[in-house]
């Protein structure tokens, strides 16, 4: 369905239908994708309120129509103990957006139980007030161009006449915060989905919904399909939804990378798949979240805090003794992967004070997101930002059948010509470069719907210039670059050879001034035939899209909310509009 109500979107807003959004309101929502259940309280304006939230669930804090006030938030949890309170130490905050959520050292009086207890509140929550902005139409007297005759001033003027409104779009602001809380060593840390809250909700989801939802996609689809043969609004609503589906799809890789569980991976694995990384990202090589087993080597702490950081930045770096050292240009040593912290505290809570040496020589395990940023590892590294990402093992080899097979990716990703891997390697190259032209002719033809629109704003009200433009560049695309190739035949020994070229017609005799004048006469009129046959073609293909506009132009009259009231009668009217001969 969201396929649909974008590609339709897409075309009403081409040709310039359109209805006013007047939504502006602030919405505040907590959800905790984790296993125990959390309370969240927010100070505003002198008054708390709270929201105790489950495993898998969300609520509304707060919603405001208009500017929402800035509030303190606490988050509150039981740890192991069964003892409640604010976290110890809270995760590196989201980012929500400039300046809307920071650390706060405030405090408020809130009620647990039956008791009021003081509580810190370590979030402050500052949202911007939504604004309104009113957009003006494109005025067709405005663009004329310099010189205009009096009939491009006549068809801009009746343009103009029956231009839209201005409209004015005011913003609805959303904002989530995904909170997990971890007993073991309470802390809190911020996720970027609730993937326990999809997937409860998702259980929801009656058989029958599945199948309507999956009508509802099956018809987008053709609907889509059909609006991109609309001539050159229809190409450009094409192109958009192509656009959006690559863009939908790899959010949903990203996604499924974030959600994935941690993997364990042995550093024969990890250190092979980091060397054959070349400029990939390092998640199309290994997964997201790992977790790793090492020996201790080195703990390099910074003597003093970088002044480009935030204060109290002092990096600490752990490098192992199963990752190889290479010796930078400084000449100091860095591990091709290592664990990383921005601050000391963080090992001196689970290793103690003297964190520096007595880690060397120990087996910890490490989990968290695989990046290379911001430690010091050359291929790769993971940054420490809680303690629970981090612990003391027995040994530095995982248990037995514990670790999954790793299977290095593939250095080039497969292309849907060659995903099934059948046919020789010169039937598949050929399948490639079949499938690069039709790549090219689509981007082509993408590009006459630019070339159009261009060419009605130099040519206001000259539709039929317009269409004539864009089916000779549709045309062009489609032709071939090369002549067709010959055809092949069997020779005497079995081998194909390629066809000789038809021998080309007798020419008359140079003399012969009525032959020359009775070719001409022929080669004349069967360019006229084809020309009329073309412009009769053209004609019936205008007059189909006039249809179809003019169809979607009453629809969106009809339904003013694009379809939202009666979703169900818009579908089945935009399938209409769009499949009128």
């Amino acid at each position: 369905m969201r396929n649909l109500i974008f590609g339709a979107a897409l075309l009403f807003g081409l040709v310039t239908v359109s209805s006013p959004l007047q939504a502006q309101s602030v919405t505040f929502k907590v959800c905790n994708p984790g296993k125990v259940d959390i309370d969240v309280f927010l100070l505003q304006s002198g008054k708390v309120s709270s929201s105790h939230i489950g495993p898998a669930n969300c609520a509304v804090v707060a919603q405001a129509k208009g500017a929402m006030s800035a509030g303190y938030v606490g988050l509150a949890f039981a740890d192991s103990h069964g003892q409640w309170g604010a976290a110890h130490r809270v995760d590196l905050l989201p980012d929500l957006g400039t300046g809307v959520l920071s650390r706060a050292s405030q405090s408020a009086s809130v009620r647990h139980g039956n008791a009021s207890v003081s509580l810190p509140m370590q979030l402050l929550f500052k949202p911007p007030a939504p604004a309104c902005r009113t957009y003006q139409t494109d005025s067709q007297m405005a663009n004329l161009p310099f010189g205009a005759t009096s009939a491009q001033r006549a068809a801009a003027a009746a343009a103009d006449s029956n231009r839209p409104p201005d409209e004015t779009i005011c913003e609805d602001l959303e904002y989530a915060l995904n909170v997990e809380a971890y007993p073991d060593t309470n802390e809190i840390t911020f996720t970027q989905d609730c993937g326990p809250c999809d997937q409860k909700t998702d259980a929801q989801i009656s058989p029958e919904q599945r199948a309507a939802a999956q009508r509802n996609k099956d018809a987008a689809n053709q609907v889509i399909a059909n609006v991109s043969g609309m001539g050159p609004l229809g190409a450009m609503v094409g192109a958009k939804v192509d656009q959006q589906n690559q863009e939908d799809e790899k959010e949903r890789i990203a996604r499924e990378r974030r959600l994935k569980p941690p993997q364990p991976m042995n550093w024969s694995d990890l250190l092979t798949a980091l060397k054959r990384r070349q400029s990939r990202s390092i998640w199309d090589v290994i997964p997201r979240n790992i977790i790793i087993r090492g020996t201790v080597s080195r703990v390099d702490v910074d003597s003093y805090e970088d002044p480009l950081e935030a204060p109290g930045v002092r990096w600490v770096n752990i490098y192992f003794r199963e990752s190889p050292d290479t010796e930078g240009s400084n000449g100091k040593l860095y591990g091709d992967f290592d664990v990383c912290a921005s601050s000391p505290e963080i090992f001196q809570a689970v290793f103690g004070a003297d964190f520096r040496t007595s880690m060397i020589g120990k087996a910890i395990e490490v989990e968290g997101e695989s990046q290379g940023a911001d430690c010091r590892g050359t291929k790769g590294s993971i940054r420490v930002s809680l303690a629970h990402q981090v612990r003391l093992v027995k040994s530095a080899q995982f248990d037995p059948g514990t670790v999954p097979k790793f299977v290095l990716p593939p250095a080039q990703p497969i292309s849907p010509v060659n995903a099934g891997g059948d046919g020789t390697p010169e039937q598949v190259d050929a399948q490639k470069k079949e499938f690069q032209e039709q790549a090219k002719t689509r981007q082509k033809i993408t590009d006459c719907g630019t070339q159009s629109q261009q060419y009605v704003k130099a040519h206001p009200g000259d539709q039929g210039g317009m269409q004539k433009a864009y089916y000779a560049c549709v045309d062009a695309a489609n032709s071939p670059a090369t002549a067709p190739a010959r055809p092949t035949v069997p020779s005497a020994n079995g081998a194909s050879t390629q066809a000789p070229a038809a021998a080309d017609a007798p020419l008359a005799p140079y003399g012969s001034a009525a032959a020359q004048n009775k070719a001409a006469q022929e080669q004349q009129d069967r360019i006229a035939q084809q020309a009329q046959q073309e412009a009769k073609q053209r004609d019936e293909e205008t007059k189909k899209q006039a249809r179809r506009v003019a169809c979607t132009q009453q629809l969106m009259k009809d339904y003013p909310d694009g379809g939202r009231s009666n979703p169900d009668a818009f579908q089945k009217g935009f399938l209409a509009c769009v499949q009128l001969p």
